[in-house]
């Protein structure tokens, strides 16, 4: 993942409930670009479990797409062999596309947002 910029302290004891993992396995990133507009709008945080990399169920994932970290919206393609997966954007502009698992570099879930008002 990207340098640390900020640390949050949430209870030990509390983060299991809160987050569904212990706290080391979650980050907190902010949302950059449009490809996921409708969803998620720049400048919102995300809370990303970054022990939940399994594609299955769908969801909202951080990915590692060789230049930086990039939300998408990741699908498991039903009885691929070898297993596929599907990445998506929310916002119409941007083209889905396949890649093997293995080579989705998907680094977390995410599990919660929020942005200031």
């Amino acid at each position: 993942m990207e340098a640390v910029r900020h640390r949050y302290a949430f209870p030990r004891s509390e983060a299991r409930a809160l987050f569904g993992t212990a706290e080391d396995g979650v980050v907190i990133i902010e949302v950059k670009g449009d490809s996921m507009l409708g969803t998620l709008s720049p400048g919102e945080k995300v809370i990303v479990n970054r022990h939940d990399r399994v594609p299955s169920p769908p969801g909202i994932f951080v990915l590692w797409d060789g230049m930086g970290l990039v939300l998408k919206r990741v699908e498991y393609i039903p009885h691929s062999d070898p297993p596929k997966v599907r990445i998506l954007s929310d916002n119409p502009r941007y083209s889905p596309y396949e890649r093997m698992v293995d080579e989705a570099y998907i680094q977390g879930r995410v599990i919660g947002s929020w942005q200031r008002r």
